[in-house]
C-alpha cells in the first residue's frame, strides 16, 4: 500500500472514531426519591453512560454544542453526589476549583467515576489514589485540548503544569497518596475531637 493511502485510511478511521465518540446523548434521567443505598438500581443503570458521558465531554471541545454540554455536565454531577457505588473525593489539591468555571471540577469527577465504575472490584477505599490520578489526568487531558479556552487563567495553568512536572518525575502518585492520608488523618481528628 502507497503512503497516501495508508495515510487516508489512517485519517477517515480517526474521523469515524470522533464521529462515534461524539454520538452520546444524555439520557432522560431523574435521582428524585432515590432511596439511601439505591435499592431500586436508579444510579446503577447510568453506568455506561456515566463513562460516556465523561469521554463525550472531554472530546468535545469547550464552546461547542454548549447546550448538551450544560445539560451532560448537569447529568454527570447529579449522578456523582447521589451514586453509592462511587465516591469521590473533592479535594482542592486534585482540581482546580472556580466557582465561574466546573469544566476542572466535571473532568475530575469524570475521571474519577470512569476509573472506579471500570474498576469495581476493588474495594472503595482501596482504590482512591488511583481514582484520583485519573481524576488529574482527565484535568490534563481537558486542559490540553483546550489549552486556548483556558487561555487566560494563569491559576489553572500553574495547577495543571504542577501535575505535568510531578507525573513526569514518578511523583503523581506520592502527592496525591500524602493529600488523602492527611485528609484522613484531618477527619479523624474532627470525629474523635
Amino acid at each position: 500500500m502507497s503512503k497516501k493511502c495508508l495515510l487516508f485510511m489512517a485519517l477517515l478511521w480517526s474521523v469515524c472514531f470522533m464521529a462515534k465518540a461524539q454520538e452520546w446523548n444524555v439520557p432522560a434521567y431523574s435521582f428524585e426519591g432515590v432511596q439511601p443505598g439505591d435499592p431500586e438500581g436508579r444510579y446503577a443503570k447510568f453506568n455506561d453512560d456515566i463513562i460516556k458521558c465523561h469521554d463525550w465531554l472531554q472530546n468535545t471541545p469547550i464552546g461547542t454544542d454548549e447546550m448538551k454540554r450544560i445539560e451532560a455536565k448537569r447529568f454527570l454531577l447529579s449522578w456523582s453526589i447521589g451514586c453509592t457505588q462511587v465516591t469521590i473525593i473533592i479535594h482542592s489539591d486534585f482540581m482546580y476549583i472556580d466557582r465561574g468555571d466546573n469544566e476542572m471540577i466535571v473532568s475530575f469527577m469524570g475521571g474519577w467515576s470512569k476509573y472506579a465504575l471500570q474498576h469495581l472490584d476493588i474495594d472503595k477505599n482501596e482504590i482512591a489514589v488511583d481514582a484520583a490520578i485519573a481524576g488529574i489526568e482527565a484535568e490534563i487531558d481537558l486542559y490540553k485540548k483546550n489549552e486556548k479556552a483556558f487561555s487566560s487563567n494563569k491559576e489553572l495553568k500553574k495547577k495543571i503544569n504542577n501535575f505535568i512536572s510531578l507525573k513526569k518525575k514518578n511523583k503523581l502518585r506520592d502527592y496525591v497518596k500524602s493529600a488523602i492520608d492527611s485528609s484522613k488523618e484531618k477527619m479523624e481528628k474532627v470525629t474523635k475531637g
